[in-house]
């Protein structure tokens, strides 16, 4: 199967995280001329999607609103509605939670959402998992951008880009401090204003002390190379 991945000038580990490496997924996948979702893959997960009821169709395009999975936090409270959509194989038990089998299937059924049904479901993910314990901040980033929510960008771009500065992942929290200050533009008022250029500093540092991991990380391939002493 990677041979013929290969063959069709896809990306195995790609197409292997879409279809879970299923065959009927990846020849599709392969057929779809470019197609992010092909629309054989969309009709069979829509059709199946039509047979629940609508309370638990509603539970699915939450969950296809967000990668991965979907926390115990998302689902508390409607384990019929899970148990419906586990039932029809329409998503499985994840971790604590629920996830679609393939990613190409959750993908089919965000794809099918409308723009306004998308952003009120990113809307919703944040206040559902805000107060869950071990949350990264990250996964809110990426629901509030989604949902064009430029407070809650700025809220949880500072916490996930100080959670990654701690970590040394300075790559992913110039990210985070980037998306906070280019998402918050109209929010510049005021003490806000003052976060926003404190960010914006923050954001800096990340980035110099990135150039300067990497600049180091050369340094020493360099004389790796040569075979001379890096500090020399």
């Amino acid at each position: 199967m990677t041979e013929l991945v290969r063959r069709a000038g896809r990306d195995p580990a790609t197409v292997h995280r879409l279809t879970g490496g299923n065959p009927l997924l990846v020849t599709e996948l392969l057929g779809s001329d470019g197609a992010a979702v092909p629309s054989t893959v969309q009709d069979l997960i829509l059709d199946r999607l039509r047979s629940l009821p609508e309370p638990a169709r509603d539970l699915a395009r939450l969950v296809s609103a967000m990668p991965t999975r979907a926390d115990a936090a998302v689902v508390a409270g409607v384990p019929e509605l899970v148990e419906t959509c586990v039932d029809a194989g329409v998503l499985v038990p994840a971790w604590d939670g629920v996830a679609f089998r393939h990613e190409l299937l959750r993908g089919a059924v965000e794809e099918s959402l409308s723009p306004a049904r998308r952003v009120a479901l990113h809307r919703r993910v944040p206040a559902l998992l805000a107060d869950a314990p071990g949350i990264d901040p990250g996964r809110l980033v990426h629901h509030a951008l989604n949902a064009g929510d430029s407070a809650a960008v700025l809220h949880y771009g500072q916490l996930a880009g100080a959670g990654a500065a701690r970590q040394g992942a300075h790559r992913e929290a110039a990210a985070h401090y980037r998306a906070a200050v280019e998402h918050a533009g109209g929010l510049l008022a005021g003490p806000v204003g003052e976060n926003l250029r404190w960010i914006s500093r923050l954001a800096w540092r990340a980035a110099a002390r990135l150039a300067e991991r990497d600049r180091l990380a050369a340094r020493l391939a360099a004389a790796i190379r040569k075979g001379i002493d890096p500090a020399g």
